[in-house]
């Protein structure tokens, strides 16, 4: 099983709380939590900071539709064969999609029924220096080599917009808040069983994970008393 809380930074009180099963993909156990923080509060958080697990179109989206300004640390992701990832590639303020050798590519096709478009460089790309990192060796030995690019252009931009908050001041802060708040894992695994699953029943264990939220909660509403 896995299990995620969602926490005020602030205060320290775990505002939703969220148990799966390992084999659910984790990052739509965010939009859940969101709902659920919803369900008490009548409201979404203001600002929301998370790890690189949930740095996803499917999380950036729910967040964008929810008015909540997100960042979540930005993973490293590798390109094909060693090649330059389509995150090396960036939209500039004109919406042109551009190179790491600061070229425009250019809209050839799409979108495709997958939603993806598909890019190329405008002119050959043989005399750029940053050709063996961006074309494979197979791509490098067509006649006229050009590098191309299949991507979903609306999540492409999204990503971008999470990289660059997630480098930002506020961003950085914001990530700060959020490893201090994480030290409250800790204190639930140490001292109330937060990383147990006790019984053998999935929604036993939802409500194990409950009372542990709760015990949390009542310590830190007493410390403040």
């Amino acid at each position: 099983y896995r299990s995620g809380f969602l926490v005020d930074a602030k205060c320290r009180i775990i505002t939703a709380v969220v148990f799966v099963t390992l084999n659910v993909v984790e990052a739509p156990t965010l939009v859940t939590a969101l709902d659920k923080h919803y369900a008490i509060f009548q409201g979404y958080p203001k600002r929301l900071g998370v790890d690189s697990a949930f740095d996803r179109d499917e999380v950036h989206q729910a967040t964008e539709k929810r008015n909540i300004e997100s960042v979540a640390t930005a993973r490293s992701r590798p390109g094909p064969k060693g090649v330059f990832h389509a995150d090396a590639f960036i939209w500039n303020e004109q919406d042109q999609l551009i190179c790491p050798n600061g070229e425009v590519l250019e809209q050839v096709a799409g979108p495709y029924q997958d939603g993806t478009d598909r890019y190329r460089a405008s002119v050959a790309c043989t005399q750029c220096p940053l050709f063996a990192q961006c074309l494979t060796p197979k791509q490098q030995l067509k006649q006229n080599p050009q590098r191309e690019l299949k991507t979903n252009t609306a999540a492409h931009q999204r990503a971008q917009q999470n990289r660059d908050r997630s480098r930002s001041d506020e961003g950085w802060a914001l990530r700060l808040r959020r490893f201090a708040a994480e030290g409250l894992f800790g204190h639930l695994n140490h001292y109330h069983n937060g990383d147990k699953a006790p019984y053998r029943e999935g929604q036993m264990d939802h409500i194990a994970q409950l009372m542990v939220a709760f015990t949390s909660n009542l310590e830190q509403l007493a410390a403040r008393t």
